[in-house]
């Protein structure tokens, strides 16, 4: 019991989680439990698809050396196709590593993780298949005990992301990057262990079905797996730790297991007073540490993160977080940037993570597939509430193969994400039609399916708006459901929408959102031009009427950040969908961006819009401030204009007199805050600016500045959004 006893104690201290990892292969140690091992470097990669490719005698010493993550659409899945065809490489690729197998990993069981790759995988070690993946987002883990040997290892994996109409989605509006574009890693693990082989989970499920400021219940559930022709005695000691890593509550429990079956091993707490999760005020985590000991020693250990929380929906309060309403406001987002394509890595998460977390959002929606499980833990760790979904976008292919390849990526999102507590709705589809068939039996049965996998939390969908000849909303069967709205920008206009709103119940706003370029300005913004100013007219439009709509339980902005799409021709760029408040390299904010933070955030901050539109054709013009002061005080050349009071956050002065050449402008906020810029008045300059675009758009810009344009025509093959 003490050697028990110690071991727990010593794991308070590890910061192990499911993708803890060591730093190469040498640094393997035969009497540690588990190693997690990065396969980044010394991969060989092959644009190509010829037999044979998994065989060891392959000469492979002209493909492409390259280092995981990878894609191979990089640059062609964001540069423009036309006419809604996509002309970025959608095939079949080769992927080849050499592994040397130590003679240290002998009686060790060695597992391939593949945290995602798109969309269709097939793995081989020396020339012997060793598992199929289907599904471009999901992580998947092989056993290769049997196929590796001590000495060189060939990896041969084929990665395609070829049209499969029985595999979702079937068409979206973004990019469909190929290729092995998240972490590959070798799992190192004694005979007994926590089974990573449950769907490419890690092994263990927490649950917390009764949490109140008063007690807590958690139950932990881990998978351990006997890989050793014999029964084996172990102890399992699962512990509750605090964020200061005090034990909180602990079992140790004796099993017996038989030879090569997986055995699920269940502890079950009461926690006195917990420490509650709460959101962006208070995200706080406990972790559970589970230690599998056999003769005396640890041989695996995994830790997973706790929140304890309670939520729910109320149709007069909206969203209810711990017993208390909670107002959902955050955005949309999409995992590509430029010249990586999905091929991020933690710190391009960390860097979206942090630009959410400065804009002020309590809510996120990871449109439209499971998003990276490092992302994931940035959430809980910021409290952001997030809204997971599957990728099943546009429309399904009827039939049994389509629906159960949508139930295993639904099983997949929910059992390698159920640990996580900012995770609080499933989404089960976006913006299908009927098109194609009748998905409400697909519907129904993957509602089912997420009850059954987590009767905890809400399962929800993303609805278009309803089009002649065919369906694309399906209420009553998800605990709740989301529009995507967008009067104002594709159709109707901005009064459409509080209009719309006043005929809901209790939903969200899914979407919402307009194109802007950062170097494209007007003095007169009109519906699709794709100017900044247009941009933060519609988000002036719509904030108020969600935030004046209580049964409104949340509202994401499409899209967070600008995002490739490589079917679109419109804004600078060609292959882009440019509704991001941010752009595609993530290093400019756009002045919409400015208008969240004024009315999401406290600090005080003031900021000046249209500061890129330097040179000005007009002498008298409108300035527009956002600040979350209680007033501002605008100084053009030297004079002040005198202070300003603003609604939801917007504090305007008309008729403000230019003098030729350049103009010094100040904002300063009551609060101490303040912005400037140098605005320049070229008496005959344009009064739109529409600069900065690539070859295709500045072609298409010749034709004259961008028109509004009727509804587009959505089909089940490319709709835009």
């Amino acid at each position: 019991m003490k050697r028990v006893l110690a071991a727990a104690a010593l794991s308070l201290f590890a910061t192990a989680a499911c993708s803890q990892s060591k730093n190469a292969e040498e640094l393997f140690q035969p009497e540690a439990g588990r190693s997690e091992i990065p396969l980044s470097a010394g991969w060989k990669f092959l644009k190509a698809d010829p037999l044979g490719a998994e065989k060891p005698n392959v000469n492979d010493a002209a493909w492409e050396q390259v280092s995981v993550p990878h894609t191979w659409n990089a640059l062609d899945g964001a540069d423009g196709g036309f006419d809604k065809k996509t002309n970025y490489l959608r095939t079949a690729c080769w992927y080849h590593r050499h592994l040397t197998i130590s003679p240290n990993f002998t009686g060790k069981e060695l597992l391939l993780k593949f945290q995602g790759a798109n969309r269709r995988t097939d793995v081989f070690v020396n020339g012997q298949k060793v598992g199929t993946h289907t599904g471009g987002f999901a992580a998947f883990t092989f056993d290769i005990t049997k196929a590796a040997k001590t000495g060189d290892n060939l990896i041969a994996v084929r990665v395609t992301n070829e049209y499969d109409d029985e595999t979702p989605p079937l068409s979206a509006d973004f990019t469909f990057f190929g290729g092995l574009y998240r972490p590959v890693s070798l799992l190192v693990l004694d005979p007994v262990h926590i089974s990573p082989l449950d769907t490419g989970s890690c092994g263990i499920t927490i649950r917390t079905p009764d949490v109140s400021a008063d007690a807590a219940t958690v139950n932990v559930r881990t998978l351990v797996q006997n890989s050793t022709p014999d029964k084996a005695d172990i102890h399992v000691v699962t512990l509750i730790a605090d964020a200061s890593n005090n034990r909180v509550a602990w079992l140790d429990q004796s099993i017996n297991t038989d030879p090569n079956k997986t055995t699920p091993v269940d502890a079950n707490f009461k926690i006195p007073t917990p420490h509650l999760w709460n959101g962006v005020k208070d995200p706080y985590l406990y972790h559970v540490i589970v230690d599998v000991l056999r003769d005396g020693k640890v041989v695996d250990e995994l830790t997973q993160p706790l929140g304890l929380r309670s939520f729910s929906l109320d149709p007069k309060w909206g969203f209810i977080l711990n017993g208390q309403p909670y107002n959902l406001h955050g955005v949309d987002r999409h995992q590509d940037r430029p010249n990586k394509g999905w091929a991020i890595s933690d710190a391009d998460h960390e860097e979206d993570i942090a630009l959410i977390k400065e804009m002020g959002c309590t809510a996120i929606r990871l449109a439209h597939y499971q998003h990276a499980q490092h992302f994931y833990d940035l959430c809980d760790q910021a409290g952001i509430v997030v809204w997971a979904e599957v990728p099943i976008v546009n429309g399904v292919t009827p039939g049994k193969p389509f629906a159960d390849n949508a139930k295993q990526q639904l099983t997949e999102l929910i059992r390698q994400n159920i640990n996580h507590p900012s995770i609080c709705f499933w989404s089960l589809e976006n913006e299908v039609s009927t098109v194609k068939g009748d998905p409400i039996p697909l519907f129904k049965e993957m509602n089912a399916l997420a009850k059954k996998e987590d009767p905890s939390r809400l399962t929800t969908m993303a609805f278009a708006v309803a089009k002649e000849g065919y369906t694309r909303q399906f209420p009553g069967i998800t605990d709740t459901f989301g529009q995507n709205q967008y009067a104002g920008w594709y159709r109707g206009e901005f009064a459409d929408f509080p209009k719309f709103l006043a005929t809901q119940g209790s939903i969200a706003i899914s979407e919402y959102g307009a194109g802007s370029s950062i170097y494209f300005h007007s003095e007169t913004p009109r519906r699709m031009d794709h100017t900044e100013e247009y941009q933060c007219i519609f988000h002036e439009n719509y904030w108020p009427a969600i935030h004046e709509a209580p049964h409104v339980w949340g509202s994401f902005v499409w899209n967070m950040f600008d995002f490739a799409a490589d079917q679109r021709k419109e804004g600078d760029h060609a292959g882009m969908n440019d509704k991001g408040l941010v752009t595609y390299d993530r290093k400019i904010r756009k002045d919409a961006f400015y208008y969240y933070k004024a009315n999401w955030t406290t600090e005080p901050m003031v900021h000046i819009n249209s500061k890129r539109f330097t040179t000005r054709g007009q002498q008298q013009i409108t300035v527009k401030i956002y600040a979350n002061t209680p007033g501002v005080d605008l100084v053009v050349n030297g004079v002040s204009l005198g202070q300003n009071a603003g609604k939801y956050c917007v504090f305007t002065w008309d008729k403000v007199q230019l003098k030729p050449g350049k103009n010094e402008i100040l904002a300063r906020g009551l609060g101490g805050a303040e912005d400037h810029c140098e605005w320049t008045y070229t008496p005959g300059a344009p009064t739109e600016v529409y600069i900065g675009q690539d070859d295709t758009m500045r072609e298409e810009l010749k034709k004259g500045p961008p028109q509004p344009t009727q509804d587009p025509t959505v089909t089940a093959t490319q709709p835009q959004q």
